[in-house]
């Protein structure tokens, strides 16, 4: 069977699930299964095996049951780097990026500067903390230790290893130690709670202690900034 008619097959598939998203989607889980690219799919007639295709209604099945595809393909692009992430992490999100962009503008002019991510999941702010600002001295702490494992993991894999420390522990906790920071900049839960049932299934597959910001969404935010003073720098700032 040709690539272009199993990404049509999974497209009509997927379209009362994923809606407009549901050709990107499909050529996603494609690009997983086979290997190549999912431009190739859509422009060349690849021949998929059938092995390939069972494997491909697999997956398309498993995001039909509210599965998210960044847990099936087992990756997020983020910030030009390829963020492993699975079951019980949270997946990092296209607009956190900005809050990446925002922290590198606030150290730019600061040598050897020295970066919390509090809550880290996956390691993704962190580490393309890190990955943008070599000189960067980047403390990551998450209180699930699924997600440091996770984390540690990540940079392992984009070699950054020895560029960050990982820790397990509560918001500040493990920092206690540690040198004050120039940054901290964090992305906490934040929605109330009382809103997490009415969320598309897919996104209540994540994680929920890194959704849930209590009865008005803000509890971790309040408790990071009342902490924060304690481990910034005079001039410190907070994101």
């Amino acid at each position: 069977m040709r690539s272009r008619e199993v990404l049509k097959l999974g497209e009509n598939l997927l379209k009362e699930f994923d809606g407009e998203d549901a050709r990107i989607v499909a050529g996603l889980l494609l690009e997983h299964v086979t290997g190549i690219e999912a431009f190739r799919h859509y422009s060349d007639e690849v021949e998929i095996e059938p092995e390939e295709r069972e494997e491909f209604i697999h997956l398309i099945m498993r995001r039909l049951s509210g599965e998210p595809v960044q847990y099936i393909i087992g990756w997020v692009g983020f910030m030009g780097l390829e963020i492993s992430v699975e079951e019980g992490v949270f997946i990092p999100r296209p607009e956190t990026e900005e809050l990446v962009e925002i922290a590198l503008r606030e150290i730019k002019n600061i040598r050897n500067p020295v970066v919390f991510d509090i809550g880290t999941g996956s390691g993704a702010i962190g580490l393309a903390i890190a990955h943008f600002r070599d000189d960067a001295v980047v403390f990551m702490t998450d209180v699930s230790e699924r997600a440091c494992e996770v984390a540690r993991y990540n940079a392992e894999k984009l070699g950054m290893e020895d560029k960050v420390k990982i820790l397990n522990g509560d918001l500040f906790s493990p920092l206690s130690i540690v040198e004050p920071a120039d940054l901290i900049v964090s992305n906490p839960p934040y929605i109330p709670e009382g809103l997490i049932p009415g969320l598309p299934e897919d996104v209540r597959r994540e994680p929920e202690i890194a959704l849930d910001g209590g009865e008005y969404g803000t509890d971790i935010i309040n408790r990071i900034l009342d902490e924060a003073w304690l481990y910034l720098k005079k001039r410190g700032t907070v994101l």
